[in-house]
């Protein structure tokens, strides 16, 4: 597969074990949290449920490395709407849900959101609050 792929075979020096600590540690949460609950049919299909939890992974996943904020958020969230109604998005048909706090008030050519994701991990659920404003 890697011939197919173009990609380089890199080995890891002799007594080393920190050298692919990143990969490893990457590949095992890719494992844990979205390999194990599929049966993958193909290459293709392979390829469609990875790209979908590199969504997840980058865009609503929190990550404990980074004091548990999310790597493709603003560093500092803006404030929450006023009001509105809290909607879910399934991630990869179910096995995660980022839920949305739709706001009913405009500010000016922005609309408010409050994205509070609940990641389900073995059997406790995390509460994230992250603050964005999106352009109309």
């Amino acid at each position: 597969a890697s011939v197919a792929a173009e990609i380089e075979v890199l080995k890891t020096p002799y007594r080393a074990p920190k050298a692919n600590a990143i990969c490893e540690r990457f590949l095992g949460s890719l494992r844990r949290e979205c390999l194990d609950h599929f049966l993958i049919l193909s290459e293709r299909h392979l390829h469609r449920v990875v790209k979908e939890y590199m969504q997840y992974f980058n865009h609503a996943r929190p990550h404990q490395g980074i004091e548990q904020r999310i790597p493709c958020q603003p560093e500092r969230p803006e404030a929450p709407p006023a009001s509105g109604k809290v909607t879910s998005r399934p991630v990869l048909r179910g096995l995660h849900h980022n839920y949305f706090w739709q706001a009913t008030e405009s500010v000016g050519p922005l609309t408010a959101w409050m994205r509070v994701m609940v990641t389900q991990l073995n059997g406790r659920y995390t509460p994230i609050l992250c603050f964005r404003y999106d352009l109309r």
